[in-house]
């Protein structure tokens, strides 16, 4: 199955959209954002399933919020190939 190609800045409203969204998350994990979607090495790209990783405001997410923030990324990631301009 082909992806649908998006820009970076797409790709990561769309995950921070998702975030704020959420029933899984509270308090400060629901503002937790996205800052901006990063390429990846091939090898990463492989154990990723996708050609980007995200790099975030608030640090690295803990506890629940890296499980949905994963999850998120999954969904996100079988969706979206992320074009770099």
């Amino acid at each position: 199955m082909s992806k649908d190609q998006k820009t970076t800045e797409r790709i990561k409203d769309e995950i921070n959209h998702a975030m704020a969204e959420s029933d899984d998350l509270d308090g400060d994990c629901r503002g937790c954002q996205v800052r901006r979607i990063c390429p990846v090495t091939v090898e990463e790209a492989k154990q990723l399933g996708r050609n980007w990783n995200v790099d975030m405001v608030n640090g690295e997410c803990r506890g629940e919020c890296q499980k949905v923030l994963r999850a998120i990324l999954d969904k996100v990631g079988e969706t979206y190939e992320a074009i770099w301009s």
